[in-house]
């Protein structure tokens, strides 16, 4: 009797030994199981933050906007596929919608080149460094015109009979509806403070609509835009002349092979489609300096634009 009893006693014993040694391994899995799958959440979350490196497989190009932005695009295309098939690599065309927007666009570096300006250039490179790769020839010059202008019917006949007048200007960024023009008139003895009014408009046809409306006594704008516009009923009254052509700019770190291809194809474009369809008055581009654009700068300084 006291055999089988103690013979069922080490009977329990080994059984609850068994039951916690299979117990002890169930958890030990469990938790390997849950370390694994931590760990490979964990490398999951690690791969997925990890920082992608920009790439320059595309490359974008903007411009100041000089009209609506479907037009841009449209304009801008030939020129985009040309590069593209020149430089090796995919170009699409990324509107501004102000002249403002296309230098924040190269800072920023949203775009990589962009259509500028003698201003925009000129804040472009001593804001943050961007670089002039190209400029433009508007048929075979790398100059250009900017025209004050009044009504035909006008009394007014010459810039010095502006003081106390009221004049319709471009963008505030423009060379040749803003800066320009305020330079030309500067040299002549008037200031901004001499006039009535002196407002900015968004676009170069507003300017000659508020002239024409009667809105304005005279306005500011591009020779090419007033040589379009010769039968509306307007009149020159005085030109800034030698003001040097768009440049085509490179944002600060863009890859130097890079730069280096698409300055070697603008200057080799000769295709007038393309480049009329940029302006109609481009012939092509040429090489640029800096030095090119110094007497803007001391137009911007001596009017206070920045």
């Amino acid at each position: 009797m006291k055999k089988a009893v103690k013979l069922l006693s080490f009977i329990l014993i080994l059984s609850l030994a068994v039951f916690v040694f299979t117990a002890c391994g169930a958890s030990r899995t469990n938790e390997d199981s849950s370390g694994s799958s931590e760990s490979t959440e964990e490398n999951s979350s690690e791969t997925e933050s990890t920082p992608a490196t920009k790439s320059e497989d595309t490359i974008k190009i903007s411009a100041i906007g000089l009209e609506d932005p479907a037009k841009m695009i449209e304009n801008f295309k030939p020129l985009c596929d040309y590069l593209t098939s020149k430089i090796g690599k995919k170009v699409e065309f990324i509107p501004a919608a102000t002249y403002e927007k296309a230098v924040e666009g190269l800072k920023d570096g949203t775009v990589d080149m962009a259509h500028l300006g003698p201003v925009t250039y000129v804040q472009a490179h001593d804001g943050f460094g961007a670089e002039a790769l190209v400029k433009a020839l508007e048929k075979g010059k790398t100059e250009y015109s900017s025209v004050i202008f009044t009504k035909k019917d006008s009394p007014i006949t010459s810039v010095e009979q502006l003081k106390g007048k009221k004049v319709a200007f471009g963008d505030k960024d423009s060379m040749s509806s803003n800066c320009g023009p305020k330079y030309f008139m500067y040299n002549k003895g008037i200031k901004e403070s001499d006039l009535a009014e002196a407002k900015n408009h968004t676009s170069q046809n507003d300017v000659i609509f508020a002239v024409l409306n009667g809105d304005f006594d005279a306005g500011t704008i591009k020779d090419g835009v007033f040589d379009k516009n010769k039968d509306k009923d307007i009149k020159e009254i005085g030109r800034q002349e030698h003001i040097p052509t768009f440049a085509m700019t490179a944002r600060t770190g863009l890859d130097a092979k890079v730069k280096d291809d698409l300055k070697k194809a603008l200057l080799e474009l000769k295709d007038t489609e393309i480049l009329k369809a940029v302006d109609k008055n481009y012939s092509g581009f040429t090489e640029v300096s800096d030095e090119d654009y110094a007497w803007v700068r001391d137009a911007m300084n001596k009017l206070g634009i920045k």
